[in-house]
């Protein structure tokens, strides 16, 4: 019984302990390259789809690289009045990823649901939103 008591007593505060570490480099959740069929922008009631590969593997490229995370997301969608949304088409006909990217008081934002929002630059923000018409 000693034995079983010493083992929860070393097991309880680890499990617990690692369940209160906070991730603060997490990254954007992306789909595989090779699952995305296509993509949705849409901002107000401008929307494009996109299945163009090397726009595609553009995009992928660039969001790949964010991994600043500025604080969490516990919303379905940024609170910002403007943003832009984009919705990943995967192969097995499923949602894939939802993103938002969003500017607020001056500086850029990508935010994934439940995810994070995230920081990046002004010049990301402005190449994503020049694929929509």
């Amino acid at each position: 019984m000693k034995r079983y008591f010493f083992i929860a007593l070393i097991v309880i505060p680890a499990i617990f302990l690692s369940a209160c570490s906070a991730n603060k480099d997490s990254s954007l959740l992306l789909p595989s390259r090779a699952d995305v069929i296509s993509l949705s922008m849409s901002c107000d009631e401008k929307e494009e789809k996109i299945t163009d590969k090397e726009a595609i593997d553009k995009l992928l490229s660039d969001l790949s690289t964010v991994s600043m995370k500025s604080k969490e997301s516990y919303n379905d969608a940024p609170n910002a009045d403007n943003y832009i949304k984009i919705s990943f088409e995967v192969s097995d006909g499923q949602s894939g990823s939802v993103i938002y990217i969003f500017e607020e008081s001056g500086k850029f934002f990508i935010e994934q649901p439940y995810n994070g929002v995230f920081s990046i630059e002004e010049s990301q923000y402005s190449a994503i939103s020049g694929m929509l018409p």
